[in-house]
């Protein structure tokens, strides 16, 4: 979610999300993570006007919470925590770069992101499918979401 649950990332229109600046600067960090981390892919990714949906494989991770990351080649292979905090901080720095470029002021806490997360590891093909619907449908569902106030 972003900081204090902020309308910053687009808006919801005739049932899509149509991503502003900051929501374009967040998608396109999102695709680089791949490229940062050699054992995450992502299945499904969705920016709403406060908060991201995404389901992500992470392979060859030792344990859930990796907090010193393993290297093979140049390449790192993280856990979800570490994934989660590259999104959040270079999401963030970039689009602090591109309000003070237009001449704005940073965001007060340099960060458009509340400080902790939600993660769910998915365990079967069932629940895979709930959660991958679920996501789909979030923009339809937009003024029934709690995260619509």
């Amino acid at each position: 979610c972003s900081h204090n649950k902020a309308h910053l990332l687009g808006k919801i229109f005739d049932g899509k999300m149509i991503l502003n600046t900051y929501g374009k600067i967040i998608y396109q960090t999102y695709v680089d993570l791949p490229n940062h981390n050699q054992n995450m892919k992502s299945e499904k990714f969705l920016i709403m006007p406060n908060h991201i949906h995404g389901i992500i494989i992470i392979d060859n991770c030792r344990e859930r919470f990796i907090t010193v990351p393993e290297t093979e080649g140049k390449l790192k292979i993280n856990g979800v925590s570490e994934i989660i905090r590259q999104l959040k901080t270079f999401s963030s720095k970039r689009i602090n770069e591109f309000r003070k470029r237009n001449g704005l002021e940073p965001f007060p806490t340099n960060t458009i992101w509340q400080k902790s997360y939600h993660d769910h590891v998915i365990r079967n093909e069932a629940e895979y499918q709930k959660i991958w619907e679920y996501v789909d449908t979030n923009p339809l569902k937009w003024e029934l979401d709690k995260y619509y106030t």
